[in-house]
C-alpha cells in the first residue's frame, strides 16, 4: 500500500505534552495518529464523544460560589474573619479542589478486544512513517 505524508500544526506545548504522553505508554506520535485514523475508519465514527457539555469543578459550583461572595462581603464589611485552616471553613473537611474533574465512563475503547488489536496493530505499524 502506497504512503502519504500528512502534516498538521499544533500548539508547541500541545505537540511536547502529546509526545511525552505517546511515550509514557510505549507510541511515538506517528503510531499514535495511525491508531487513531484506523480506528476512525473502522468504527466509521469519532473514537470519543465531542460535547459542549462542561464538566463542572465543585469549587464553581452555584453553592460554593453563594458562600465564597458571602464570605467576601463579610470581610469587606469587616463582620467576618478570615480562615487560617482548613478547619475554619464550617462544615467544609478540606479545602475545595480548583482541580477539573476528569470524567471516567466505560469506554469500549478501552475494552480487552480493542486493546488487543490496538497491540497488533502496533506491532505492525511500529517504524512506518505516517
Amino acid at each position: 500500500m502506497a504512503q502519504k505524508s500528512f502534516n498538521i500544526r499544533l500548539d508547541a506545548d500541545e505537540k511536547r505534552g502529546f509526545d511525552e504522553f505517546c511515550r509514557s505508554v510505549g507510541l511515538n506520535a506517528t503510531t499514535a495518529i495511525n491508531l487513531y485514523v484506523k480506528t476512525v475508519l473502522r468504527e466509521q465514527r469519532i473514537p470519543f464523544e465531542i460535547s459542549a457539555r462542561v464538566v463542572t469543578d465543585p469549587f464553581y459550583s452555584d453553592a460554593n460560589q453563594k458562600y465564597l461572595l458571602e464570605s467576601i462581603a463579610q470581610l469587606e464589611a469587616k463582620k467576618g474573619r478570615q480562615p487560617k485552616s482548613a478547619a475554619d471553613y464550617g462544615d467544609h473537611k478540606q479545602p475545595v479542589s480548583r482541580k477539573p474533574i476528569v470524567r471516567r465512563d466505560p469506554d469500549p475503547f478501552y475494552s480487552d478486544t480493542n486493546q488487543k488489536y490496538l497491540l497488533e496493530s502496533i506491532a505492525q505499524l511500529e517504524g512506518t512513517p505516517l
